[in-house]
């Protein structure tokens, strides 16, 4: 058969059974990075690791929350940090701008 050709429709005890696409409903919409603004938020949060001066630890950390933000969930990146905050060492004004830029590059998706 011909690439886009007309198929007619299964049917199976009288019924039509539907396409797979017909089923799919989607999921749930997650707050996740906005993947437009992606490099801005990466030099964003570099600026603000050297501005939090945690040293070693800001590769990783960063990288982290990047991942999260992507692949994740918002919210899991949030609850990253809050888990990792005693190991930092950071303020509660550091961790409001950190919140307030993972919040700030986000996009319901």
């Amino acid at each position: 058969m011909a690439k886009g050709a007309w198929k007619p429709a299964k049917i199976v005890d009288g019924k039509r059974v539907p396409k797979h696409n017909e089923t799919n409903k989607g999921g749930q919409k997650v707050r996740l990075l906005d993947m437009r603004r992606q490099k801005y938020f990466r030099f964003d949060l570099e600026d603000l690791m050297e501005e939090f001066k945690l040293g070693d630890k800001s590769n990783t950390f960063s990288a982290t929350i990047q991942n999260k933000m992507t692949t994740q969930s918002y919210d899991d990146a949030l609850e990253y940090v809050d888990r990792n905050v005693d190991s930092l060492d950071l303020t509660e004004a550091q961790i409001d701008k950190l919140k307030n830029l993972l919040r700030r590059y986000t996009k319901w998706r």
